[in-house]
């Protein structure tokens, strides 16, 4: 979350059960979220939303 002035105010950790760090992160055309993680055995991840 971030303020008027773009100040980071507070921060959520996500996905830290990985232990993998995240190198990227994109939106792909249908609208979700792929990461790629920084590791010799790394790994694409989809996230989606779920109801």
């Amino acid at each position: 979350m971030f303020n008027d002035n773009n100040e980071e105010i507070r921060r959520e950790s996500m996905l830290g059960e990985l232990r993998q760090r995240i190198r990227e992160v994109r939106q792909g055309p249908d609208g979700l979220l792929y990461l790629l993680t920084d590791e010799d055995n790394g790994v694409m991840l989809l996230i989606e939303q779920t109801s």
